[in-house]
């Protein structure tokens, strides 16, 4: 079903399209990349916009993939390029779709390694060059203000040239989310400095503009004292300026000052089904596929197509290739206050429902979104735990962060759960993602919890997140807790034998006699050299010069025969080889 928006003509934007089309293809030099980040107030017209310049960039020549980013905080890695993916596949003939069903089965692929992250993004990029063949590639990119962390990596990791591809990318962003710690904030600040990427801030439109789109919508001239109260009331925002001439059109002029009202009017108008339609998907996670609002509402299928069409003629749904979606999500908050908690309850119950007994693939994030708020915890942590693993296997730390976090909060009371797994894996999520206060808050709840976690493995973790931090004085704290707790033991669970030499080190690496706190560890006895000194774990963010930096604890060989007597080697440099302790 076509959008309403097809309708409606782009006014007071030509210069910016010529513009927008100059940056990213007529003046990009071949093998050179660039990107335009439009950004603006809800209802300026960045999604308009991005349709114009993507056809305008598709008939130049160019290839054009699309995708949008999910509005729920728990998003999936690489949704975006995904979604553009699965959309150009279904556009492409068999044999030409070889190449963009080749770069799907990457996300499929489990991966692992200290270096899978790059390698990753590597691959992503080799993908992305087969598919454009020898054409300049341009990423057109929705609502980047909900970009997932892993997409954000990608997209610096692109633009900086590393990709070796000819890419353009043309993003749009609601200015009003760019607060406080965005983390898109960093990411565009990191960009400007590229000197072939710029920010243009898409601003409302003028009086004449305003003016000018009201008469298109409204099929004829406004009188000046309403054209100037649609200027004061609407502010320019285009989006506010085409809801109001429609009221003006349809004689409505007595309705109330403010959107809310004006929504709400809208939505009491419709058919007792299209109200219940545009309720479901005002409660679901855009776009609502059409199989599955039909589940949700309940209706049969011609009453539910009658629905739909009513919504979109009152220019409240807009009807595209993948769903349905709001025509903008003002209209989500003002019926989100119009429904009773338990109506909201029924409504994310219903699409969880759904979403499980559905054929297709599980999509395990939005399956634990829809359970947990529909007040069904014990449900929704199954599928918290499924979308946090599937993040992890696509080095999605960031969101898996937050998956681990729903995990633990939906477990709290519910019996024969294990919690303390899950806030350990919360936990080694955070600390991947840079979050190290929350990993090390996450420890604090772990070490009060009942669990079986040994006492020496809490502390190597208590000092292996401030480590990776920089705060090397508290970590150095934790590695001395650690040379007093009992079970710091080899893997084998023996012992060390009394009476063995022993020395240790201090932070920086350097070896010193045992202060009594060291462990003597065994040397074989086919060592007829001196024995072997093992000092006490260097930290990987002291070790000196001529070592290895490892992301566990290392235990420093200080003398002896060489090799040592268990441990996976990492180095044999010339003076100082370095093993790793299993049981770190």
């Amino acid at each position: 079903m076509a959008s309403d928006v097809d309708t409606t003509p782009l006014v007071g934007r030509d210069d910016l399209v010529a513009t927008v089309r100059s940056a990213l293809l007529d003046d990009v030099a071949p093998g050179h990349t660039a990107a335009v980040f439009l950004t603006g107030e809800s209802g300026v017209g960045k999604t308009r916009l991005l349709r114009e310049v993507g056809d305008q960039l598709g008939h130049g020549g160019a290839l054009v993939l699309t995708g949008s980013c999910l509005d729920i905080g728990d998003a999936s890695p690489l949704h975006p390029l995904r979604q553009a993916l699965r959309r150009l596949d279904a556009d492409l003939a068999p044999p030409a779709a070889a190449s963009v069903r080749a770069l799907l089965g990457v996300f499929a692929e489990d991966r692992a390694g200290p270096d899978g992250a790059g390698a990753l993004l590597e691959r992503v990029s080799r993908g992305l060059n087969v598919i454009a063949g020898g054409r300049p590639l341009v990423l057109v990119l929705d609502d980047l203000q909900w970009v997932d962390r892993t997409t954000r990596q990608l997209l610096l990791y692109l633009l900086a040239g590393l990709g070796d591809l000819q890419l353009s990318v043309l993003a749009a962003v609601r200015s009003e989310s760019l607060q406080g710690a965005h983390p898109l904030r960093r990411v565009l600040t990191e960009l400007r400095r590229l000197r072939s990427v710029r920010v243009l801030d898409l601003a409302p439109l003028d009086r004449a503009g305003t003016e000018e789109l009201a008469t298109a919508v409204m099929r004829r001239p406004l009188l000046p004292e309403a054209a100037e109260q649609l200027w004061q009331r609407s502010g320019g925002n285009p989006f506010v300026v085409e809801e109001l001439s429609r009221e003006l059109r349809d004689g409505r002029d007595g309705l109330s000052d403010t959107l809310r009202e004006v929504f709400l009017a809208r939505v009491d108008d419709l058919p007792r089904p299209a109200h219940r339609a545009v309720h479901a998907v005002a409660a679901g996670v855009e776009p609502v596929e059409h199989w599955l609002l039909a589940r949700v509402v309940g209706l049969p299928e011609h009453e539910l197509l009658d629905a739909v069409r009513a919504a979109v003629s009152h220019r409240l749904l807009v009807g595209s290739a993948d769903g349905y979606r709001l025509r903008h999500r003002l209209v989500a908050e003002v019926l989100e206050d119009e429904l009773l908690p338990a109506e909201r309850a029924v409504l994310h119950r219903r699409y969880a429902e759904a979403l499980t007994s559905a054929p297709a693939e599980l999509h395990q994030a939005r399956l634990a979104h829809h359970w947990r708020l529909a007040g069904e915890p014990q449900r929704a942590l199954p599928a918290a735990v499924a979308a946090a693993e599937e993040a992890e296997r696509l080095y999605g730390y960031a969101e898996a962060h937050r998956h681990w976090s729903v995990a633990v909060q939906s477990a709290e009371g519910l019996p024969d759960v294990d919690r303390a797994t899950l806030l350990g894996r919360a936990a080694e999520a955070a600390h991947h993602c840079g979050e190290y206060a929350r990993a090390l808050a996450l420890l604090e709840e772990l070490a009060g919890a009942d669990t079986d976690l040994p006492a020496c493995e809490l502390h190597i973790r208590r000092a292996r997140y401030p480590a990776a931090a920089g705060r090397s004085a508290l970590a150095e704290v934790e590695y001395e807790q650690a040379l007093a707790v009992a079970d710091c033991t080899p893997v084998s669970g023996r012992p060390p034998p009394p009476g063995w030499r022993s020395c240790c080190c201090n932070s920086a690496g350097t070896p010193r006699r045992a202060s009594g706190r060291a462990r003597r560890w065994p040397w074989p006895s086919r060592w007829r050299a001196r024995p072997p000194r093992w000092c006490w774990p260097a930290p990987r963010w002291a070790s000196p010069r001529r070592t290895a930096r490892i992301r566990t604890p290392a235990w420093r060989y200080c003398g002896g025969p060489w090799p040592p007597p268990s441990g996976p080697v990492v180095r044999r440099p010339s003076r100082w080889p370095i093993c790793t302790w299993p049981s770190c």
